[in-house]
């Protein structure tokens, strides 16, 4: 398989959180949260994750933050400047952020809500808004893997690709490159 097989594979193959206004909560994906609201057991373990929203992309793209930490996203500004280095065509339309990670949980509990300036991150707890909106994130992690019907040897490339940081960002890339870049990605 080559790399865009594999991303497709691995974008075919995803599991799915739905954020209402009822789950959404300061406790966003902390393991409690995880078990208790989302109904998931997912680890915090190597994984691609895509984030959507219903509210519309131009509205999406002009929010301005309350109280965003140092690291937080601007979404207004990132969004500027995509729509600058893109063409329209090349914006993804359902996505707004697509990325990887080593600890998904972390990473995702960072970008929803982002309590320190350390780290790059969405900061979406600066967007209360967004608490009134359905967030919907996929993902594909390690423990997945097994359950794709494909041949061993194409689970293992696709192992050591989710295993380390290279791996995880070409994936991330060849989904990119066929599908659009999203508007608040800055990598």
């Amino acid at each position: 398989m080559n790399l865009s097989k594999i991303a497709k594979t691995i974008y075919d193959n995803v599991n799915e959180i739905i954020i209402e206004k009822d789950i959404y909560t300061d406790e966003i994906f902390t393991r409690n949260w995880l078990i208790n609201k989302a109904k998931r057991n997912l680890k915090n373990v190597e994984g691609w994750y895509w984030i959507k929203t219903d509210l519309d992309l131009v509205n999406l793209s002009k929010l301005h933050p309350e109280n965003q930490k140092n690291k937080g996203s601007l979404f207004y500004k990132t969004a500027g400047n995509n729509k600058k280095i893109f063409h329209e065509e090349l914006i993804n339309k359902t996505y707004f952020y697509n990325g990887h990670a080593k600890k998904i949980v972390s990473r995702l509990r960072n970008h929803f809500y982002l309590q320190n300036d350390g780290t790059g991150a969405l900061g979406i707890n600066a967007y209360p808004i967004l608490q009134n909106h359905t967030i919907t994130v996929r993902y594909f992690t390690t423990e997945m893997i097994d359950n794709l019907n494909i041949p061993e040897i194409d689970k293992s490339v696709i192992r050591n690709l989710i295993l380390d940081n290279i791996g995880r960002t070409a994936i991330e890339n060849a989904w990119r490159a066929k599908n659009g870049f999203p508007i608040l990605c800055k990598h």
